[in-house]
């Protein structure tokens, strides 16, 4: 790589974490850079065998990790070396890095991160086979699955692919994505030894030898559809668990994307509210946003005036115009609402909308309220039975592929002659999929709506199942309407689930 000093129009960029950062003025190898380089393992030969330079910028000195098209610079990401601080040029290719000198090789290795890239080369792997993603491992598997699709057109012709990025779960969920996008049929991924979490470390501690053994000997074959040996597994992304936002029930119900959840329970009684109360605790104490297909209970004025109330700590009517702003502002960015132009939506049409919610908006839930207008779908050819079944396939493919929760309220059928008290799972209209197929179901349940000329609030939350130990067991909250603040709260605890206002 020549390193000559960028153009006068390349100091033009601003940084992605410094702002009106100059482009960084290419320099011999001073005293610093190559201590900073022999602490990774490295030595200034990779400087010669990969586009990264020497630098400096705003008078402190900088690794330049230069984005090549075609044999010709195309822009340049830097990272300081007292810190770790990186800012690049304005229009720098989003792709991967040291893909120029790769084309027309049949094995590419895949690493996280530009040194990891550089520690592969220090340790003997061709630098025509080494690769980094540009952006590295992303907190949102949209992100990393749209990496994954930029790197797939990339990577046109190759056979081979070794994915070597970090051990920790940001990394082993940007693995799961590049495996999923690319083909199993080709991907085969590095496990780092115990403490060790990234090729570059590796390099450090283990040497180049036990690097470059592991990487072209010790990587496994990804999954695919048989029997494997448990080695051959890869370790899955943690469940990422989101409380349900009530203390009083002690964590006892958690949430999390990839689930499929049905709720159950008569007209009337609740199910509604409740949700949208769970949901909008869950978005509030995660920052996640929510996508609301309510298809009963319109998003203005009712559903917005559940979510002022529970924002508010009050009643709507109670509000101040301040607070009112205040509630909308935040429901504006909290969540997305789903509403056919004809109110006549199906299957399709719902899914189509919600992936462009949970890609391009960042929705991580999608709840549909209730479902029962989604059967016009329904081949004439198919009984209701195969259709719930094939439905409910199409969703908790959907909630995994792009890991969201997707949250279905299903009515009751006819209540059993003899059965008293609140509904089964088994009891949700139309089919025992519902029950057997769902990661969670709830009920709503009110034992009594009116007596003696007066409303009443006394209201059970029952969690009928739950497929995985982390989000909880079947157990029942006591719970109650609050009149006043017009919000549930636990009937439990004798705080009465105060919960504080923004």
């Amino acid at each position: 790589m020549t390193h000559a000093s960028p153009s006068p129009s390349a100091r033009t960029e601003q940084s992605s974490h410094t702002a009106g950062t100059a482009a960084p003025a290419e320099r011999p190898l001073s005293a610093g850079a190559a201590a900073f380089l022999a602490e990774r393992g490295l030595s200034p030969r990779i400087l010669t065998l990969l586009p990264v330079a020497f630098g400096t910028a705003r008078g402190r000195e900088c690794l330049v990790f230069g984005q090549v098209v075609d044999g010709v610079r195309a822009g340049y990401k830097a990272r300081f070396l007292a810190e770790k601080e990186f800012f690049q040029k304005i229009g720098t290719p989003q792709r991967l890095w040291n893909l120029d000198q790769c084309q027309g090789s049949e094995r590419i290795f895949i690493t996280e991160g530009e040194l990891d890239a550089c520690a592969l080369v220090q340790a003997g792997i061709s630098a025509k086979e080494v690769v980094s993603i540009w952006g590295g491992a992303k907190g949102e598997e949209s992100a990393n699955l749209r990496q994954a699709h930029d790197a797939l057109e990339q990577l046109v012709g190759v056979k081979s692919i070794v994915l070597c990025t970090d051990s920790d779960s940001p990394g082993r969920a940007l693995r799961a994505c590049l495996a999923k996008v690319l083909g199993a049929a080709r991907c085969s991924f590095v496990d780092w030894p115990p403490g060790i979490k990234d090729a570059n470390e590796m390099l450090v501690k283990c040497g180049a030898d036990a690097l470059r053994h592991l990487v072209l000997t010790g990587s496994v074959h990804w999954p695919v559809d048989g029997l494997f040996r448990l080695s051959e597994l890869p370790d899955p992304p943690r469940l990422e668990l989101w409380d349900a936002g009530f203390p009083e029930w002690r964590g006892g119900l958690k949430l999390a994307p990839t689930m499929f959840s049905i709720v159950c329970g008569h007209g009337g009684h609740g199910k509604t509210a409740f949700m949208a109360q769970i949901w909008q605790q869950v978005a509030r104490q995660n920052l996640i946003r929510v996508g609301v297909c309510s298809m009963e209970t319109r998003a203005k004025p009712h559903y917005r005036r559940h979510i002022r109330q529970f924002f508010a700590g009050k009643l709507e009517a109670n509000m101040t115009p301040d607070e009112i702003r205040r509630a909308d502002s935040w429901i504006e960015d909290h969540y997305r609402f789903i509403q056919h132009p004809s109110d006549r939506p199906d299957l399709r049409w719902l899914l189509d909308v919600a992936e462009t919610a949970v890609v391009r908006d960042g929705c991580r839930a999608i709840v549909v309220d209730p479902c029962n207008k989604l059967e016009r779908s329904r081949d004439t050819r198919q009984s209701e039975t195969e259709f719930i079944s094939q439905f409910i396939d199409e969703l908790m493919l959907f909630a995994k592929d792009l890991s969201c929760h997707i949250q279905i309220t299903v009515h009751p059928s006819k209540t059993p002659i003899g059965h008293k008290g609140a509904p089964e799972l088994e009891m949700a209209a139309g089919s025992k999929s519902w029950e057997t197929k769902c990661d969670q179901g709830f009920v709503v349940w009110r034992p009594s709506l009116f007596a003696d000329g007066e409303q009443q609030t006394e209201c059970e939350f029952i969690v009928r199942k739950s497929r995985f130990d982390e989000l909880g067991f079947p157990r029942t909250f006591n719970m109650r309407w609050d009149l006043n603040l017009g919000r549930y709260v636990s009937a439990d605890h004798p705080m009465g689930g105060r919960h504080d206002a923004a």
